[in-house]
């Protein structure tokens, strides 16, 4: 999911075609619905990116319904940065899976969990060299405004345990 985020009313969600008018959801109320199709509950959730600012307390609250694993923004997060992170996210995601369907050992699921908290690490470190790379691009409001520090930037939240930033141990 991606759109806009704040920390007591979870996503905002656009209520008309111009993308002006947004609504908050309750987060409970989406965690519950997404909850409902994960892997707990025979479902074929496994993993969710919230891909907008101030969702950590979402992806709590889909962790508690049985969502597996959960990348998410703990701060607000500049637009470009968020599509940098769910573009190599999301890309790793498909070369890992690719690999284990090739070195398949008859259950290729078996190591579904190494490759999302391995895809959250190489876009948390794409993350820090965009950073780096692209530090003067941003105005100092927006410097001000989103937070995109290396390590206060993406949660991952898993049965298996946490993670942040790059690979640091929450």
């Amino acid at each position: 999911m991606s759109g806009h985020g704040e920390h007591t009313h979870g996503f905002y969600f656009a209520s008309d075609r111009s993308g002006l008018g947004s609504h908050p959801i309750d987060p409970g109320v989406v965690a519950h619905v997404i909850g409902s199709k994960c892997r707990a509950h025979g479902g074929p959730v496994e993993c969710v990116l919230l891909n907008a600012c101030n969702t950590e307390e979402m992806a709590q609250r889909l962790r508690a319904e049985g969502v597996s694993h959960v990348a998410c923004w703990r701060l607000r997060v500049d637009d470009e940065a968020a599509r940098v992170f769910a573009r190599v996210f999301y890309c790793e995601l498909d070369i890992l899976a690719k690999t284990a369907r090739r070195d398949a050992d008859g259950c290729p699921d078996s190591h579904s969990d190494q490759r999302y908290k391995k895809a959250f690490q190489a876009a948390a470190v794409e993350l820090q060299v965009w950073n780096a790379t692209s530090s003067g691009a941003h105005s100092s409001r927006e410097r001000k405004s989103c937070s995109h520090e290396p390590g206060n930037l993406a949660v991952f939240l898993s049965e298996r345990g946490n993670l942040e930033g790059a690979g640091k141990r929450v």
